[in-house]
Parts: structure tokens; C-alpha cells; sequence
């Protein structure tokens, strides 16, 4: 299966880059019915490949799946995959079918059957010429990476990503090491995300550097394919191609894009030319390098395990617990390989997180990138040569809550970066997180959901003002129609208040003793819909029986 952000950005793509994507090459195609169709979609296209381009009825489609399926969601999740990749399409081009208007006299269920389906024309061409001609990707290594080899990818990768997290939380200072800058590209893409602002860490940025592995490389990718996209787009603004040029701008933008997809079939140690395709595609390729997916050498660029991150969760899993142990670059680079191989295995088994029962935390790490994470939800007890210790406390974690960071950013990287102790505990079927730790955190999440606050302007009517609960019906109603209500009397003590007020009438006209007054009305509205309420109660201030000024006020809603 794909990581699920990039199916989102694939099908947000405009039809032409999408055509444009399946036609350059069948890599595209390929990728998309192998990781992003469900098998029930994935038979539907491989009975329609190899047929002429003659469309058929959705009733055929039904007819090939069995009544089971077509009873649940597996028919309807295979049509919706399709449709969202943009792999049907019309007799006449490569668009997607539109769906039947909704005026039409047919039932919803009969015009589905009787809409047409045949395959998107560059789609189905590029597929089948994979399936008959296999086409051969780019050469991977001869040989299989030896164990020195294996140890300086993965220090590569540990020690970009590490470098990287070290510039966005601004702790790179307290590391006794130089730390290579980032590239102009890297700045570029973390400025798009918002990840830092004046040095500080915004929360966005702290919802990043707590996700797990896979999301953070795909944020950024995806983020580096968003600005290529928007330089496409100014440069077609500011000056209009010729023909030629501009049938050939999609591919261009796209190219970096299809060398993101061939990454999904590589292995540790495959390698790219550092001169493959157009400018784009090198820029590319000198991103993935700085972020530590690949690592250049010479004329080539070497798969590092962050490449395999990409497409491999549990890859992703092992990355992030290397980076708990910040030495672990510095200490393989420095040695030789037989040394770096045979320190590796130490070094592992001493780096990680162990969270216990009684809200403690022990970072097994000598670099300060680990301690500054914890000291975003945790009150930091104590910093050793090769131990941070903390604590997780109510203050801390609701602090971080108001940055932004959520239960699960904390959740999964507690579990991303632990200790092999705690990975132990997955045995004998206890979580990594102890369940009372889990349990508070969710407590104190939900504590502080329990309520929100809104600017609001208050009316209020006094009890002994004539006609103020039709007024305040009409003002509820009108700020109900604008949505602007935030919170009004309720109806029953309304219509307890009118009927208090009549009876208070007639027996002031009686003559008789007046009761105590009951509450005043109150309506709270948004500060858009209050101008428009005082111009609706503008009648009733000309006659004398206005309410009372209204004051600004903060509403909370339970």
C-alpha cells in the first residue's frame, strides 16, 4: 500500500498533468494499479486492458462482482479509487465520466448502471505496453551493498535527517559539532510549511518534528512538489509558451515527481545518475540528498534506508528509533567500517525512549535534539552524558496542547524512538506507552476540549420590558438565519418570562402587588451579526421599549 498523503496529492493533480504523468512513461501507471487500486479495481482494469477502447455499461462491471461484494462497500470503494486517479475515461479523450445530473427520472442506482466505462487512453496504453514489453527501470546496484557500505547509508541518512531536526528546533548551537546548513530548497520548503518563525518553533513545526518518519519525508516531498508546482504557474503567468513549449511544460514539472514513484521499487543501495532528466529532476535529487534519502557519490546517488522509509512503515520504524542515539553518525563516520560494524549493534541496543507507569522518561541519548523534543511536553528532572530524564506532567502536556501538539504526535513518538527494553514489553502483549500514561494524557486532552471560547456580543432584556421575548425570538431567528447565534435563553424560560410579564401586567392594572422580577433574556451573537441586530430592534428604540445597550463580552460554550 501507498503512504496515505501521497495518494491525496495525486488526485488533487489536474487532468492534463495527470495524462500527461500517465503518459510519459508506464512507471506512473503502473504504480497506481499495483499500490493505489483495491483488487476488486484491479480486476476490472486488467479485464478491460487488453480490449479495443469500445465502452461499457457500469451493469457489466456489477455483473463481474460477486453479490457479497456489491452488498458492502468493496464495489463502491473500487469505483471511487478509480475514479479519484482518474483512470476512466471517455470514448472521445481521457476525462473522467461526469456523474448523472440529479434531475434525472431514472433512480440513482439504474443511471449508474447505464453510465459507460472505458479506460483513460494514456493509462491504458502505457499499462499494457508494461504487461507485454516489462520495461526496464533504471539499473539498480551490481552488487548487493557489503556491511561497510550498508553502515555509512545508514549513517548518511541519521545523520541528515538529525541535522535537519537539529536547524528546525534551533538547538544545533548546543551541539559541540559542526552541523551542515541546509540547502536553499530545504529553507525554502520548511518556510512553505511554517515549521519555525524567528527561531522558535510554531506548532505546526512541533506537530512535524513529533510525527513518525514516513509522514515528516512525505510532508516534505509533497511540500518541494507544491513549490514547483507554484514556480510552473508564475512562470506561465509571466510569459506565454509557444506550442511546443507549453505541450511539454507538464512533463517538465512532473518529472521529479515520477522519480519519487520509481523509489517505490528500490532496495538499499540502488542508484540514480546524478545526470538523469532536466534541471527539475536534479534539483530533485539534490533535495532527497540533503534530507538524507539518497546519498551522493560522484556520479551516481546511492538508496539510503530513508529511501526505503518512503514506502516501508516498518523501515520508517527502525530510522526513527537510530535517531535517538544522536552520536551514532558522528561515532560510524569516524571510525572504519569493521569498527562502525562492530560498535553499530552496541550503540543500538543503548539508544532509545522507555516511558514507565509512574509518568517517568528515560532518553537513552548523548545529543541535545532528544532532550529539546521531551522539553516540549515534558518537565525536564535531568541531563546526563548518555541519559535524559523527565517527567510528564498535567502543566507540561497542556502546554504543548496549546502549541498545537496533539495525543497522538506524542503517542507515536514515544513509540517511534523506544528503548529495545520497551519494545520488549510488545511480547507479552503490554503497549510500548503504559495504558494509565495513555489513559491521562487522554484525560487532560479531553479536559481541555471541554469548553471553547468565542467573542460574542450580548443583548439582554429585562423582565419588566414589554414585548421583549417576541424581540428576542426575532433576533434569535435572525441570527440563526445568519449563522451567527452562539448561545440564547432557553425557549421554556422564555415562555415562562412572557407569561410572568402578562400576569404582572393584568395585576398591575388590578391593582394588585407586583412579584419579584425574573431573569432578563440574554442572546449571544457574533460581533458580524449584532450591527445587524440593532438595526432590526431600531423600531422598537424610536418607540421608547429599546433594549439595553448591548456590551462585548467573551461567550463560552459548554
Amino acid at each position: 500500500a501507498a503512504p496515505p498523503m501521497l495518494p491525496d496529492f495525486l488526485a488533487r493533480l489536474p487532468a492534463e498533468d495527470v495524462d500527461a504523468l500517465y503518459g510519459a512513461d508506464p512507471l506512473a501507471a503502473r504504480f497506481v494499479f499495483r499500490r493505489l487500486l483495491p483488487p476488486l479495481a484491479q480486476q476490472f482494469v486488467a479485464r478491460l486492458l487488453f480490449t479495443e477502447r469500445k465502452p461499457v455499461q457500469e451493469k457489466v462491471l456489477i455483473k463481474w462482482t460477486e453479490s457479497s461484494a456489491l452488498r458492502g462497500e468493496a464495489f463502491v470503494g473500487a469505483m471511487k479509487a478509480l475514479r479519484r486517479h482518474r483512470v476512466p475515461g471517455t470514448p472521445g479523450g481521457a476525462a473522467t465520466p461526469s456523474a448523472p445530473s440529479s434531475s434525472s427520472s431514472q433512480p440513482p442506482a439504474a443511471a449508474a448502471a447505464q453510465r459507460p466505462f472505458v479506460l483513460n487512453r494514456p493509462f491504458q496504453q502505457k499499462l499494457e505496453a508494461h504487461f507485454l514489453e516489462v520495461p526496464l527501470p533504471p539499473q539498480p546496484a551490481v552488487a548487493a551493498p557489503t556491511s561497510a557500505q550498508e553502515a555509512a547509508l545508514h549513517a548518511h541518512a541519521v545523520a541528515r535527517w538529525e541535522a535537519l531536526l537539529r536547524w528546525v528546533t534551533s538547538c544545533s548551537q548546543e551541539s559541540g559539532r559542526p552541523q551542515p546548513a541546509p540547502s536553499l530548497d530545504v529553507v525554502r520548503v520548511c518556510e512553505r510549511l511554517a515549521l519555525k518563525e524567528q527561531d522558535q518553533l510554531t506548532s505546526k513545526g512541533f506537530c512535524f518534528v513529533l510525527n513518525d518518519r514516513q509522514s515528516q519525508l512525505w510532508t516534505l516531498v509533497l511540500a518541494f512538489f507544491d513549490e514547483l508546482l507554484d514556480e510552473a504557474a508564475l512562470e506561465a503567468a509571466a510569459a506565454k509558451p509557444a506550442a511546443g513549449a507549453a505541450a511539454t511544460a507538464p512533463a517538465r514539472k512532473l518529472g521529479p515527481l515520477r522519480l519519487a514513484l520509481f523509489l517505490s521499487d528500490a532496495v538499499l543501495g540502488s542508484r540514480l545518475r546524478a545526470k538523469v532528466g532536466g534541471p527539475q529532476e536534479q534539483r530533485f535529487l539534490r533535495f532527497l540528498a540533503d534530507i538524507g534519502v539518497l546519498m551522493p557519490g560522484g556520479e551516481v546517488y546511492d538508496c539510503t534506508p530513508a529511501a526505503l522509509a518512503l514506502y516501508q512503515k516498518d523501515v520508517a520504524f527502525s530510522l526513527a528509533r537510530s535517531i535517538a542515539g544522536s552520536d551514532l553518525s558522528a561515532r560510524g563516520q569516524g571510525a572504519s567500517g569493521a569498527t562502525a560494524e562492530a560498535a553499530e549493534p552496541d550503540l543500538k541496543a543503548e539508544q532509545g525512549i522507555i516511558v514507565e507507569s509512574n509518568f517517568k522518561v528515560y532518553a537513552y541519548t548523548s545529543g541535545p535534539l532528544h532532550a529539546t523534543l521531551l522539553g516540549s511536553f515534558c518537565k525536564i528532572i535531568a541531563r546526563l552524558p548518555n541519559m535524559v530524564v523527565a517527567q510528564l506532567a498535567a502543566e507540561t502536556a497542556l502546554q504543548a496542547m496549546k502549541r498545537g501538539i496533539c495525543i497522538d504526535n506524542i503517542i507515536r513518538y514515544l513509540e517511534s524512538t523506544a528503548h529495545p527494553r520497551a519494545l520488549k514489553r510488545t511480547r507479552a502483549g503490554d503497549p510500548i506507552v503504559p495504558a494509565n500514561v495513555r489513559n491521562q494524557l487522554e484525560v487532560w486532552e479531553s479536559s481541555r476540549s471541554r469548553t471553547a471560547s468565542a467573542r460574542a456580543v450580548l443583548f439582554e432584556w429585562g423582565p419588566e420590558e414589554p414585548m421583549a421575548a417576541e424581540d428576542l425570538e426575532a433576533c434569535r431567528a435572525a441570527a440563526q438565519a445568519a449563522g451567527g447565534l452562539l448561545w440564547a435563553t432557553p425557549a421554556a424560560e422564555v415562555s415562562e418570562a412572557a407569561a410572568a410579564a402578562s400576569a404582572a401586567a393584568e395585576a398591575s392594572l388590578g391593582g394588585a402587588a407586583v412579584g419579584a422580577a425574573a431573569h432578563p433574556l440574554r442572546l449571544a451573537v457574533t460581533p458580524q451579526v449584532a450591527a445587524r441586530l440593532r438595526a432590526l430592534l431600531e423600531p422598537a428604540e424610536e418607540a421608547g421599549t429599546a433594549p439595553r445597550q448591548p456590551s462585548a463580552v467573551t461567550a463560552q460554550k459548554k
